[in-house]
């Protein structure tokens, strides 16, 4: 019926909670398939007694290590038997009836992917108000190049069979994942549906310091990864607009990425987990790369470095400063 695919890295703090979650599923018919990306704590040792004790545990391998989430997700996605999938990080949690309840709705639409509510938590499930719903825009494609996210990894139910016809996460990307694959999915002319009010089946963890890099190293993927998004995004966008003008509002749609991402560098630098100068040194290299040259032109490249001041100097306002840039210079 569905084929639940778990990337890991060093999550024996979390992992048994989530293969916990699966096994409270009130179906049966699924599958779990995780793979380990060259884990060196005990979360190998968890999974293997899952994968014992339960045949629906699949345990696989990246083979070399750190190939990254998105190699794992794609070598799930190649052993899948069902012709649903979902993907979870291996600290994601699901409600009990989470799986019946997509693969239910999934079943009376003609659809490549499913949209589903989920809620964020940090510790323990309700210590946060963070949902996403996903319905929550009329344009999804403007929505996801403004960075103003609609839904997130686990929120989605798709068709094997679309997810190989574009070819599942590209390995590239070490950040913004998701974001790549959700835009393209759209900008590709996926059919879909947004289940809005259907109940939350799902909760994905944001605990800080789950993440095994430093907060200087995770700026630079970040930053590495927009630029690759931007520049592919930006392509798939334009070879379907043949008016200039539109190619330009595409552009325009890229800057709230940008700043949204600078946002991630002055959120770190303000909490000290990275000097002022790195951070700095980070910034520039970003917004010298001729791909964030190219959305910002001409005197416009200062409309980011202005953001990056003011949003450290104005931190406690920080989300309406950035929203009000995005209306003012993305919209």
């Amino acid at each position: 019926m569905i084929s639940v695919v778990i990337p890991n890295f060093n999550k024996a703090e979390y992992i048994a909670e989530t293969l916990d979650s699966l096994l409270a599923q009130d179906i049966p018919d699924w599958e779990a398939l995780v793979v380990d990306d060259g884990s060196t704590d005990a979360s190998v040792d968890i999974v293997r007694r899952y994968c014992s004790a339960d045949s629906r545990f699949t345990m696989l391998n990246t083979e070399e290590s750190r190939r990254g989430g998105n190699a794992a997700r794609n070598i799930g996605l190649a052993y899948a038997n069902f012709d649903y999938i979902v993907f979870l990080d291996a600290d994601d949690l699901l409600t009990p009836s989470c799986l019946r309840r997509r693969v239910t709705l999934m079943r009376h639409v003609d659809v490549d992917f499913g949209v589903f509510p989920i809620a964020s938590f940090e510790y323990e499930i309700g210590d946060m108000d963070s949902v996403w719903i996903g319905d929550k825009e009329n344009n999804h494609i403007k929505a996801f190049m403004q960075h103003r996210l609609l839904w997130t990894t686990m929120s989605v139910l798709w068709t094997k069979a679309y997810l190989e016809r574009i070819g599942g996460f590209d390995e590239r990307f070490l950040r913004l994942q998701d974001v790549e694959l959700h835009t393209r999915a759209l900008l590709l002319d996926a059919t879909y549906q947004i289940f809005g009010s259907a109940d939350i089946d799902a909760y994905y963890r944001t605990v800080a310091g789950r993440h095994a890099v430093s907060a200087t190293e995770m700026c630079r993927r970040y930053f590495d990864s927009t630029i690759i998004y931007c520049q592919s995004t930006l392509m798939l966008y334009s070879s379907s607009k043949t008016n200039e003008h539109l190619m330009q509002e595409g552009a325009r749609w890229l800057r709230g990425t940008v700043f949204a991402i600078i946002l991630h560098l002055v959120n770190a630098k303000c909490r000290g987990e990275i000097t002022k100068k790195d951070a700095y040194v980070l910034l520039e290299r970003f917004l010298g790369d001729t791909v964030i040259r190219g959305i910002f032109p001409g005197l416009s490249q200062y409309i980011p470095r202005i953001f990056y001041f003011i949003a450290g100097w104005r931190r406690p306002r920080i989300r309406g400063l950035s929203r009000g840039f995005v209306f003012l210079f993305s919209s």
